[in-house]
């Protein structure tokens, strides 16, 4: 089982909105960090991916990285929920991205990115 799927599930999703609930026990927290839980921005950057995947139904590799702020910590045993705003431009097997990731109302992450098909 992929990380993505054993540390977050898809509870609801609408128009260009996806909600995920974060596994608060899974064992990437005993590391990251002992007491104090925080998401690793990593794996925001591979719920992404899994998103846009999910959502164009293709097999995609990030091929830029164009820009990433990281604005909140994510604490997932204050809030174990994370939702992801999508907006999916394509042109010639390429997929522009801009996502933009909270909390309730709380912009955790702005993140802009580039995908090709995976061949």
């Amino acid at each position: 089982m992929s990380l993505v799927k054993s540390l977050f599930e898809l509870v609801s999703e609408r128009e260009n909105i996806s909600i995920f609930r974060i596994d608060k026990t899974h064992d990437i927290f005993n590391g990251h960090f002992p007491n104090q839980p925080v998401l690793p921005a990593v794996t925001m950057l591979q719920l992404l991916k899994f998103e846009v995947e999910r959502q164009t139904k293709k097999t995609l590799q990030l091929e830029r990285l164009a820009n990433a702020k990281f604005l909140q910590v994510v604490n997932p045993q204050l809030n174990d929920i994370i939702s992801i705003e999508l907006k999916i431009t394509s042109a010639e097997n390429k997929y522009k991205v801009n996502a933009i990731l909270k909390q309730d109302s709380v912009i955790v992450a702005k993140l802009s990115t580039v995908y090709s098909e995976n061949r």
